[in-house]
């Protein structure tokens, strides 16, 4: 009797194997493209560490602006991540934005939603106006950010 029970057993933890190939790829490498349409191209390391450059097509100064980013992911299903863009372009140099978020799977779209902070620089006397608030959804789209490592991994 349980030699009978052994074999659904093992095609039942076959099947479960298998499928799992199915699901996500639970990992924000790659490119990632907002409702605005500016580009996050990331890479991540082993640990979870993230590395890359956001484009941004909004900015105050009316014109696309881009910036180094680097955050972390913590694994899971449905992973929860951070990173910050530092501003590079001229312009916007000397201000940070902060995302926070978590990447879900819906309708097979790997998506990622976000709260994001901008802190521009300023005077003490204006500090009370330095910093926006907001919200980004992200959607994986690797065709749009141009990069040379689409399979997203650090390199040395």
């Amino acid at each position: 009797m349980q030699g009978g029970l052994l074999c659904p057993a093992l095609l039942l933890a076959l099947a479960v194997v298998g499928a799992s190939g199915d699901s996500p790829a639970w990992n924000l490498a790659g490119c990632w493209t907002n409702q605005l349409g500016s580009t996050a191209d990331i890479k991540m390391d082993d640990s979870g560490i993230l590395r890359g450059t956001y484009k941004s097509k909004v900015s105050s100064v009316g014109k696309q602006v881009q910036g180094d980013l680097v955050g972390y992911q913590l694994n899971s299903d449905q992973p929860t991540f951070g990173f910050v863009v530092k501003w590079t372009t001229e312009s916007v140099r000397g201000s940070v934005t902060v995302w926070t978020g978590q990447m879900f799977d819906i309708n097979a779209c790997q998506t990622l939603n976000a709260m994001w902070l901008l802190r521009r620089k300023s005077s003490a006397d204006n500090n009370w106006g330095a910093t926006r608030t907001g919200l980004d959804v992200f959607r994986r789209c690797d065709e749009k950010c141009g990069s040379a490592h689409r399979d997203g991994a650090l390199g040395g």
